[in-house]
């Protein structure tokens, strides 16, 4: 048997269906891969070969093994997670039916003492005086006092960083602590994005702090942007070292385990949390589609809640039922976010379910309504700021003329205060203006917005066949995108 073929093709799926955390199926994966690797080297070329004295032999080569980002040897963590990988990876061996590896070892002892600069105590009470949001540190600085025998250079040295903590620099929206440009999509960052660059004559940015899905390079934005942050402090994030290259044209990516040049990811679309693990718009959409549907229920709101699988994954999706006209207004918001890059519709499908025609929209996982957010006064950490995903929502409600904006349709993303738009079964009337509660709102259409609505062509009717009545999503089309130079000019006014 193949080993590399076990790992790459099954362990990782059977890691995400157990339900590990994302960070946890790439390191493990990666802890395995390198224990592949080290038995290249080795006589053993098949899984029942593999015995307690190879293991050992394993664990031995990690105990002398050099560190390769500091001097000295591996830490007791990183060992230590090479041992739990190794038997995770027998655990699937012998539930798969594939063989049997025996690992007795033990875990390491950390020795290391931690140094004591405050004591749990005094760091919670410090959490409990300033709250727990992401920016706590800067409460922090600002409400804690040193001890009277504290050293005069330790005293200067805090007010220091209190200044410079208060600077523009390490504001949220300076240049150490944005998140916009990895979390924002094309329409709300491209603009600001391409203002920065021309004011330092940059041609693209190499950003880190925020570690990438997969823990891999990607790129945004047709290379402006480069996410280098692949959690190479394994004993947190379960990432490696990565090296971005730019060398005569070219770009690619070395890994810290190997000489082979690599190609950059493009950042994916992610709408919403998946339950088990990342799992692409496009996989998604096919699960919806065509997936198996193994239960249904209602939910507390009176949802039609389902689960579909493909025999390795499961999700939740919300039925929608076909409207009026053969129309499907969720996968027709869908689509057309899609096409405009918008990046806020949960994903959507054609699905038929117990005979009734309709859609499927997947459900994500930890999600709150706004009247929650709003009673809380949660969402000022958001990656992407609210008020930046607020007005991109209302120029899409105006574009689709959306009467049906509510609370009730609009979700958040409890990981990073990514904004979920739902429900948007009284959108796409064939009428000119705005909805009313848009009217006497100023609306941010930025040249972003005016280049995805100028780029929008007849073409597009391929693109929603199947979810409308043509002449209706003709009309629709007509009054609403069809005149893209009124749209612009008159920011919805009179189109």
């Amino acid at each position: 048997m193949d080993f590399s073929i076990v790992v790459i093709e099954g362990f990782e799926r059977w890691l995400v269906v157990m339900g590990y955390a994302d960070s946890t199926v790439y390191g493990s994966v990666n802890y395995v891969r390198d224990f592949y690797l080290w038995l290249k080297l080795t006589p053993v070329k098949e899984i029942s070969q593999i015995d307690g004295k190879v293991i050992r032999a394993y664990y031995n080569h990690l105990q002398k093994r050099t560190n390769k980002r500091k001097p000295g040897s591996l830490s007791d963590n990183y060992i230590n997670s090479n041992i739990n990988a190794l038997k995770r990876f027998s655990r699937y061996l012998q539930e798969s039916g594939k063989g049997v590896i025996e690992i007795d070892l033990k875990r390491r002892t950390i020795t290391s003492k931690p140094k004591i600069i405050l004591t749990r105590n005094e760091i919670q009470s410090m959490y409990r005086a300033c709250g727990t949001a992401r920016d706590v540190h800067a409460a922090l600085l600002g409400k804690y006092s040193a001890p009277l025998n504290t050293e005069a250079r330790v005293v200067n040295a805090m007010t220091v960083v209190k200044r410079l903590n208060a600077s523009e620099i390490h504001a949220q929206n300076g240049p150490l602590w944005y998140r916009g440009n990895v979390a924002c999509s094309k329409l709300v960052e491209v603009d600001r994005l391409d203002a920065s660059l021309q004011a330092i004559g940059a041609k693209r940015v190499v950003i880190g702090h925020t570690p990438t899905l997969g823990r891999r390079i990607m790129e945004r934005f047709d290379g402006r942007i480069y996410e280098v942050d692949t959690g190479m402090l394994s004993e947190h994030y379960a990432g490696s070292g990565n090296a971005l290259i730019m060398e005569q044209g070219r770009i690619f990516v070395v890994n810290e385990s190997s000489d082979e040049l690599l190609s950059v990811v493009p950042h994916p679309r992610r709408v919403g949390i998946r339950k088990g693990g990342y799992l692409d718009a496009a996989d998604i959409e096919r699960l919806l589609a065509s997936g198996d549907i193994v239960s249904t229920r209602k939910d507390e709101s009176g949802r039609r809640v389902v689960t579909a699988s493909n025999g390795v994954r499961n999700i939740e999706a919300v039925f929608l039922k076909q409207a009026k006209h053969g129309f499907y207004p969720e996968v027709a918001a869908y689509r057309l976010d899609r096409l405009l890059e918008l990046d806020m519709v949960p994903v959507t499908a054609l699905r038929a379910l117990d005979g009734d025609a309709g859609s499927l929209q997947f459900l994500p996982y930890g999600s709150i309504g706004e009247m929650e957010r709003a009673d809380k006064g949660k969402g000022n950490s958001a990656n992407c700021p609210l008020p930046d995903q607020w007005g991109a929502m209302s120029v899409f409600d105006a574009l689709i003329y959306n009467t049906g904006r509510s609370p009730r349709s609009i979700l958040y993303s409890l990981d990073n205060w990514q904004l979920l738009l739902v429900r948007h079964d009284k959108a796409f009337a064939a009428r000119e203006g705005r909805p009313r509660h848009l009217k006497s709102r100023e609306l941010n259409l930025t040249t972003a917005w005016k280049d995805a609505l100028t780029a929008l062509t007849d073409d597009v009717h391929r693109f929603f066949a199947g979810i409308q009545h043509l002449q209706g999503w003709c009309a629709f089309f007509e009054k609403r995108i069809g005149d893209c130079q009124c749209i612009i000019f008159s920011h919805f006014g009179n189109c």
